[in-house]
């Protein structure tokens, strides 16, 4: 887990069942506030919840097999939440500075396992919702990623052969 007080985020934000959800983008990834979410099954103490299921073994498993898959720079080590999360360099859970109202951020994928946890029906809504907001940034977007990537196979032969007729 990472402090997330020192990095460059941009905010976006869902509406769920009348929750105000967050979405913060954080080096091209997107991550989804736990404490939101938490909030569908308890307003007042939403932390009690993401504190239980951080500690629940399946979980454990969960987001250390996310980071191994994910993460290059996870050394294996075992994810347990700990006062000093930035020793073991895993990218899947971003925590926010106590009684600053950042809260706790997960990726989508670990994200959407803690809202099935709370409620299956509640999660199938902030999976829709996020595909929804990742379509909507596509159809913004001033240039097509798809059509410059096509290039770039073109541009290398072209290299490749100028340098092969030089020779």
């Amino acid at each position: 887990m990472a402090l997330f007080g020192n990095m460059e985020w941009v905010m976006k934000q869902m509406k769920i069942k009348n929750l105000d959800i967050r979405v913060k983008e954080v080096n091209g990834r997107s991550y989804i506030s736990l404490t939101d979410i938490a909030k569908f099954k308890n307003k007042k103490e939403p932390w009690r919840l993401i504190k239980y299921w951080l500690r629940n073994k399946s979980t454990i498993n969960y987001i250390n097999e996310w980071e191994k898959i994910n993460n290059p720079d996870y050394g294996g080590v075992k994810f347990y939440p700990t006062k000093n999360h930035q020793l073991d360099k895993s990218i899947g859970i971003l925590i926010g500075k106590r009684n600053h109202g950042e809260g706790t951020f997960a990726e989508i994928d670990i994200a959407l396992e803690f809202t099935r946890s709370i409620s299956p029906i509640f999660a199938l809504y902030v999976n829709t919702e996020f595909v929804r907001l990742k379509q909507a940034e596509q159809n913004v977007m001033p240039w097509n990623p798809v059509e410059d990537i096509k290039k770039i196979p073109l541009a290398v032969e072209t290299v490749t052969v100028k340098y092969k007729k030089t020779k």
